[in-house]
């Protein structure tokens, strides 16, 4: 998968999911596509774009728990153009969860969230 592709399977994502989804531990194409920019040496322009493009809650926030690690005023920026009684799907392994935002800033905001779905290890 190339930075395209990464970049619009997270643009077009209906839901957060950990690297290991499904009872057989596969790994997610969606968590494949995160690691893919956070990777890059432009992860500061394609999470900013991903901010301002992704037609989904999930798309944004997957450029909030990034923006969170590397960037708090584009993180505030994002979590103030987000309503927080939107909600968006959350899967880890097997289990989906509907979060409202606001449920969701919390858990970015106190780690949870990037240690639940194993980001924490990535590294530019």
């Amino acid at each position: 998968m190339n930075i395209k592709e990464a970049f619009a399977i997270l643009k077009n994502s209906s839901r957060v999911e950990s690297r290991l989804i499904n009872e057989g531990g596969e790994v997610s194409r969606v968590f494949h596509a995160y690691s893919i920019l956070v990777k890059s040496k432009n992860s500061v322009e394609l999470f900013a774009n991903l901010s301002k493009e992704s037609l989904t809650n999930a798309g944004k926030v997957y450029a909030a728990i990034w923006f969170f690690s590397h960037d708090m005023p584009s993180y505030l920026k994002a979590k103030a153009s987000i309503m927080d009684d939107e909600a968006v799907e959350v899967r880890i392994a097997d289990i989906v969860y509907r979060l409202s935002m606001k449920e969701v800033f919390y858990k970015i905001e106190n780690e949870n969230l990037a240690a639940h779905l194993e980001m924490k290890g990535l590294r530019e």
